[in-house]
């Protein structure tokens, strides 16, 4: 019985070790430093302390711009950009801009119903704000605005040919494009602009959240002499603010037919000149030959372009375009409501 109880107890001791063994390599296991393998998967801290300033700065700017609280600026969207010079790809009118790798954030922010842009390096500390376009535009307008971006013109010297309410047949609106188009009918309209001699052709669906298009090559034949616009103009004006986002258009036919507006409503049409100002106007338009010139206010708050529709042969000199800005300024604050002066 000695020898029976003697084994059972190396046993029970073999047993009780082989357990402890057991029990210290799993709390081992469990106690040990895991292998560190974290990846950069998300921003360091730094980069995101740098995105929530820079976020934040752009939401004051837009509330300052419209008048609101940075509660009411929404954040469309934020990219990383490499700007190449100090303006951050959106220089002032004849600021000259030091070229330098420069990177920073774009945003895209609504405010108001209306759409920014600000572009900054990572610090917020160099930051530009520029207006987009009215989120209340209509297709016709936002396809005017469009143009004028992509052609760098006032939207004064576009002309709507046409808009046709359309049922597109798939989701690339009937353009050919590099994707792939599903078939579904999606109501809109083909807005056809025409542009300094040359047709363009746009597809929208009904609020132009989408827009697809560009020059319309088939509408004027190789064959055919581009239409100029002094065949129906005879000058346009517009004035942007920097205080504000307050755009003030002035547009003259040429059968001497005057249209004033901004961009807060106001608007005239059909407006007669007088038989002087005819006289000035068509003097200015069969002496001098085709003339787009921008002039900024001295004091910094707003800059002008205006454009003669000439047809003459001299070209307009300095203070000659001092006097045309004056003339067509006087034009739009003889319409103008006291309070769009």
């Amino acid at each position: 019985m000695s020898i029976q109880k003697t084994i059972r107890q190396v046993f029970f001791l073999l047993f009780t070790i082989f357990t402890l063994l057991v029990l210290i390599s799993c709390q081992q296991s469990f106690t040990q430093e895991p292998i560190n393998r974290k990846t950069p998967l998300f921003e360091f801290a730094g980069d995101y302390e740098n995105r929530m300033r820079v976020q934040e700065t752009a939401r004051q700017l837009v509330a300052n711009q419209e008048d609101i609280s940075t509660d009411q600026v929404t954040i469309l969207s934020t990219e990383k950009q490499s700007w190449t010079d100090n303006c951050l790809g959106l220089p002032n009118a004849n600021e000259i801009c030091s070229e330098g790798k420069i990177e920073g954030y774009m945003i895209v922010l609504n405010g108001n119903d209306h759409i920014y842009e600000v572009h900054s390096d990572t610090t917020a500390t160099s930051t530009r704000l520029r207006s987009v376009f009215d989120t209340n535009l209509s297709p016709q307008e936002q396809t005017v605005e469009l143009l004028a971006k992509q052609l760098n013109i006032a939207t004064t010297e576009i002309l709507v040919q046409s808009v046709e309410p359309v049922d597109w047949t798939n989701s690339c609106l009937d353009m050919e494009t590099n994707t792939n188009c599903a078939d579904v009918i999606i109501p809109g309209f083909r807005i056809i602009l025409e542009a300094h001699g040359q047709l363009f052709e746009y597809h929208t669906d009904q609020v132009a959240s989408v827009i697809y298009g560009g020059i319309k090559e088939e509408a004027i034949g190789s064959d055919q002499e581009p239409i100029a616009l002094n065949n129906y103009l005879t000058i346009s004006m517009q004035r942007t603010y920097f205080n504000s986002t307050m755009v003030e258009q002035l547009l003259v036919s040429s059968d001497m037919i005057m249209v004033v507006s901004n961009n807060e409503g106001f608007e005239k049409n059909g407006l007669s000149l007088t038989e002087s100002e005819k006289e000035q106007l068509i003097n200015w338009k069969n002496s001098f030959n085709d003339t787009n010139f921008t002039v900024r206010d001295e004091k910094g708050k707003w800059e002008t372009t205006v454009h003669l529709y000439g047809i003459g042969q001299e070209d307009l000199p300095e203070f000659g375009q001092e006097v045309l800005l004056n003339f067509v300024l006087e034009l739009y604050a003889s319409q103008a409501s006291p309070d769009t002066k």
